[in-house]
């Protein structure tokens, strides 16, 4: 699916702020994440965490910002019928840089 706020005209639509601030008015906690979320998130990340400063050989791949991310990620879809889906519309002619 591709969605753009800017296909939907001249429509209002609140800022993501004043949505927030709205939700938390009325009660709805759809856009909140629970405590226990955030102590599951957290254990599973230390995990990770701690991998990294015990193991020195694990990779970190960084890249740089505004690109698809690095090279590396096409070998988890490696030998499979995938590709990887870039949705922006304004894709430069390298497919490697998204103006949003």
């Amino acid at each position: 699916m591709d969605f753009h706020y800017s296909d939907l005209g001249d429509v209002d639509l609140p800022t993501a702020y004043e949505k927030l601030l709205l939700d938390c008015m009325l009660g709805d906690s759809t856009l909140f994440i629970r405590n226990d979320q955030v102590i599951a998130s957290w254990e599973f990340i230390q995990t990770i965490l701690d991998a990294w400063n015990s193991d020195p050989s694990i990779p970190l791949h960084g890249y740089p910002a505004g690109t698809w991310g690095p090279e590396c990620t096409d070998d988890l879809i490696a030998g499979r019928d995938f590709r990887w889906r870039y949705p922006c519309r304004n894709i430069s002619e390298d497919e490697t840089y998204c103006e949003l």
